[in-house]
């Protein structure tokens, strides 16, 4: 895509305060780096969705693409998206970001960013231990730390696409239990999916046209993350199915 904007910050440590900068104008003051960094990404994301085109919205989702089908995860913090996406990746699936997907009236595209692995998923992804050794990371402050791992680094061929999607998937975790898929209806998806949308101005409706649009042309999905490998599969199965069903082949 073009560059559209550019946007200028800094972050001046005053008296123990951190002040979160734009030119001249202070945007916010902060007391510890963690609450700085959120203001920080706040503007950008802010910044960022200000230059996009009217009706874009950004959603709290995963993306990926697997045969010709792309995909979204979409859930709460904590469901299992980084996790899921990365599995995926160690599969063979094309993975385009785990956090922030951009939805424009031309179709989706992943946020280009690294993904943050929180410390915690390393019992579920032993083979990233090695990787996230030579991955920026930050303290938590809690004895956990959040890396942040280019996808590169998996030897995978990163790309970004922007373009519709096929199938959309909300996650509900269930770590530790059996792992299954149910279909949803979309209206219900738009609804999970408007409570995972990130809007900088609440009064502007102007993204709600294309996010209906957007999820009445796609399969919707409640996919309950049990087991990691089971729920990958399961997640591909259904992929591989809705491929099936576009050629008008039986399930």
């Amino acid at each position: 895509m073009p560059v559209r904007a550019q946007a200028h910050f800094a972050v001046r440590l005053e008296d123990r305060a951190y002040r979160i900068m734009e030119g001249s104008s202070e945007l916010a003051v902060a007391y510890d780096p963690v609450t700085a960094m959120g203001c920080l990404y706040s503007a950008c994301y802010a910044r960022a969705n200000a230059a996009l085109p009217a009706g874009s919205l950004f959603l709290h989702a995963a993306s990926g693409h697997h045969e010709g089908r792309r995909f979204l995860l979409i859930g709460e913090s904590g469901a299992g998206k980084t996790t899921l996406i990365l599995h995926l990746a160690s599969l063979g699936v094309g993975v385009e970001g785990d956090e922030i997907a951009v939805m424009t009236p031309e179709g989706v595209a992943a946020l280009p960013r690294r993904f943050h692995v929180k410390s915690d998923s390393l019992a579920e992804l032993p083979w990233m231990h090695a990787i996230v050794e030579a991955s920026p990371f930050h303290d938590n402050g809690d004895g956990s730390f959040v890396f942040a791992v280019s996808p590169r680094q998996l030897g995978v061929d990163w790309q970004i696409m922007l373009a519709p999607i096929d199938a959309v998937f909300f996650l509900e975790p269930n770590h530790g239990g059996q792992s299954r898929v149910e279909e949803m209806a979309r209206t219900r998806m738009v609804e999970l999916a408007m409570s995972e949308a990130r809007l900088p101005d609440a009064r502007d409706r102007r993204w709600l046209g294309p996010l209906c649009a957007m999820l009445n042309r796609a399969g919707a999905y409640k996919l309950i993350v049990g087991d990691l490998d089971k729920t990958a599969k399961i997640l591909l199965r259904t992929l591989r199915e809705g491929n099936a069903l576009a050629k008008g082949q039986p399930w």
